[in-house]
């Protein structure tokens, strides 16, 4: 799930906001989830807002600002007003006051999850690690490489123990980290 690390105000440490929702404002104060329409168009409204579209499969996230608004983007300011994000963009809201800054990074970087696997159209899915189907409902992993998102078993039936994604120290298909811990690959204490 992308989410934001949000520097807090005494800039000594970071903060894990996961955009769940459809639309965010953004001001020098914080980032807020909004309804989509709320602030949109009168002037009252936040300068800035994070604003996602799904296309199928895909998630796409916007950087919207008004005219008004001080930010920068990756250390430019925001010439159009709008921006698809990225990975790993930084994103600074400048407020009136100059010890008034938000600072924090866009990250598309999801974690493995273990869930019951959801089936496919039709089509049989093998596990890349234990080459056995995996059945709808079992527990699995998806490998949350945007570029692999091969499932693997990770169950721990009675009769039928399956550990297939955390049984070697990477996917079997790519180089993702076959961790169940929560932890990211990269964070702002990584700069």
């Amino acid at each position: 799930m992308p989410h934001l690390f949000v520097e807090n105000r005494e800039r000594t440490d970071w903060s894990l906001l996961r955009l769940t929702g459809l639309a965010y404002g953004v001001s020098d104060r914080a980032v807020s989830a909004i309804a989509e329409a709320d602030g949109a168009a009168d002037e009252s409204g936040p300068p800035a807002m994070l604003v996602r579209r799904d296309l199928g499969a895909q998630e796409l996230w916007f950087l919207l600002a008004r005219k008004s608004a001080r930010l920068d983007l990756n250390g430019a300011a925001l010439a159009l007003g709008a921006r698809l994000l990225c990975d790993r963009d930084e994103i600074v809201v400048y407020g009136d006051d100059p010890s008034a800054v938000l600072h924090f990074y866009f990250s598309t970087e999801r974690q493995a999850e273990v869930v019951p696997f959801p089936g496919s159209d039709g089509a049989e899915v093998r596990c890349p690690r234990c080459k056995q189907p995996i059945e709808k409902g079992q527990m699995a992993v998806r490998c949350p490489s945007p570029s692999c998102g091969v499932w693997h078993h990770q169950h721990e039936e009675p009769k039928k123990k399956l550990l297939c994604w955390t049984y070697g120290p990477t996917c079997a298909l790519c180089p993702h980290p076959s961790r169940l811990d929560g932890s990211y690959r990269w964070t702002p204490e990584d700069l």
